[in-house]
């Protein structure tokens, strides 16, 4: 009844039937407590809902002094010694950003044993953070480094390493891994080069001049791989982010499934994010590499049907920007054929003006895009630039 209650968006009326089985005689378990804090969780605008985060507060009161009966109770009891109420309530507090309370539920856990944290926990601790982080820059579209983001991650993460160590069957999992490489993103250089210490030491990434691995770290996923590029890009690595994303491209045996989807178009986006603003500090030959990394997206699209890899609009227009800013009309003009299907030479072939455009030979797609005014901007950027006004 709760959970329909929950879903339902009542959350009054869900805490009013918690409130109700207790006057009873009913003792709420872990998965009273697990069902009816993860409903709260799904509130996305706590502003409209204070009584409920009123309740939401009570609620891990009620379930501390829970979990402290079953210790003296039943201290061997490992179910109703879950942690699972504690990461939802977790996930509330980050969306409120109440750093303290985040800190005050960590603290009261044990060292060790039953109740100490587990990779559930410390997930959902990184993810706080984050969230605390992104509330105190919604004013700014750009990163804001947090002395208290950086102690805070830092923190956590050597929490992490210590329970490694000591708790027995604890292991490391790659969602772990990201939130902590996301948390500690946002922080001062220091704890950006801890982050990428934790991605070259569990994602298996070599450094620029070091010899790469055989084979991808199993802890290599979507997601550890989305934050590691933007760790990258944040610090303005942006030879390292096109260093790390080519181990992954050569290192992926597409012939596998479930390697197939390790590498998307996000990915492939902050490549040539990355590909982009080394053109813009003059690196030369950045929309050559630009290029065949979408030739590599369109071929294994084709092959093995990576609708996910598939280039979009956003894909060919960060190729074009490459190539404005290298200079390099000659492949901006390869992209359009690869983006549209159409002939660029047809516009100023002289045969070619009063009838339509031709195709081009050969195309890796078969879903052309129309060109937008964003396409023809970047066009005549390069044209202008290249003082190739008498090729449009």
């Amino acid at each position: 009844m709760i959970s329909l209650c929950t879903h339902a968006g009542r959350y009054k009326r869900a805490y009013e039937v918690f409130t109700d089985m207790k006057r009873r005689g009913f003792s709420p378990n872990v998965a009273t407590f697990s069902t009816l804090l993860k409903g709260l969780s799904q509130i996305d605008d706590w502003s409209k809902h204070s009584k409920q985060l009123v309740n939401a507060h009570t609620l891990y009161e009620y379930y501390a002094d829970h979990v402290r009966s079953v210790k003296y109770h039943e201290p061997d009891n490992t179910k109703e010694l879950s942690t699972v109420p504690l990461v939802f309530y977790l996930s509330i507090l980050g969306e409120v950003g109440d750093r303290q309370k985040i800190f005050d539920v960590f603290f009261a856990m044990d060292a060790e044993g039953l109740f100490a944290p587990d990779k559930y926990l410390f997930c959902s601790m990184f993810d706080a953070i984050t969230k605390c982080q992104e509330r105190q820059s919604d004013s700014s579209n750009e990163v804001v480094p947090s002395n208290t983001a950086r102690s805070d991650a830092k923190y956590v993460w050597l929490q992490v390493e210590k329970a490694v160590q000591k708790q027995r069957g604890f292991e490391l999992d790659s969602r772990v891994i990201g939130a902590a490489i996301r948390a500690l993103t946002r922080g001062r250089p220091n704890d950006q080069v801890l982050a990428l210490d934790i991605a070259t030491k569990h994602l298996g990434f070599a450094m620029l001049g070091e010899r790469a691995t055989l084979r991808l770290s199993r802890f290599l996923t979507p997601w550890t791989l989305d934050v590691t590029l933007t760790l990258c890009n944040t610090m303005q690595k942006y030879r390292l982010c096109v260093h790390f994303m080519r181990q992954v491209i050569e290192r992926l045996d597409l012939d596998k499934p479930h390697e197939r989807q390790i590498v998307d178009r996000s990915h492939v986006h902050k490549l040539l994010r990355a590909h982009s603003a080394l053109a813009r500090r003059g690196s030369p030959d950045e929309s050559l590499q630009a290029l065949e990394v979408l030739e590599w997206c369109l071929e294994n699209d084709v092959v093995y049907q990576l609708p996910k890899l598939r280039p979009d609009r956003q894909t060919y227009h960060l190729l074009f920007m490459t190539c404005w800013r290298n200079g390099d009309w000659i492949l901006l003009m390869q992209g359009f054929e690869l983006m549209t299907g159409i002939r660029a030479t047809s516009f100023h072939d002289p045969e070619s003006r009063t009838g339509t455009p031709q195709a081009a030979t050969a195309t890796c797609t078969d879903s052309s895009l129309s060109p937008d005014l964003e396409t023809m901007s970047f066009i005549m950027r390069t044209a202008l630039a290249t003082k190739s006004l008498n090729q449009l």
